[in-house]
């Protein structure tokens, strides 16, 4: 991430691409970084709490039970969201 805030700015989308094993070169620290558009949002979210477009998915319990602590209406809401959409 530093690496495109240093370039491009914090408000910049970006997508880091890792190749599969077969396609490999590892004779140096290559990245392979896509930069969007300024203002381009992905049609889709990656964070239930953050991201209005995110679909809630039962993935199990974070590591840390403490988020769940500090974020547990929001987490409410959003469910009952996603399941009021499904249903």
């Amino acid at each position: 991430m530093e690496i495109k805030n240093e370039l491009f700015g914090e408000n910049r989308l970006a997508i880091e691409a890792f190749p599969k094993v077969k396609n490999l070169v590892d004779v140096m620290d290559v990245y392979h970084l896509w930069v969007f558009p300024k203002e381009f949002e992905l049609p889709f979210g990656i964070h239930p709490t953050r991201d209005v477009q995110a679909r809630w998915i039962k993935r199990g319990w974070p590591k840390d039970p403490s988020y769940l602590a500090a974020n547990m209406e929001e987490i409410k809401k959003l469910q009952a969201q996603a399941e009021d959409k499904e249903g």
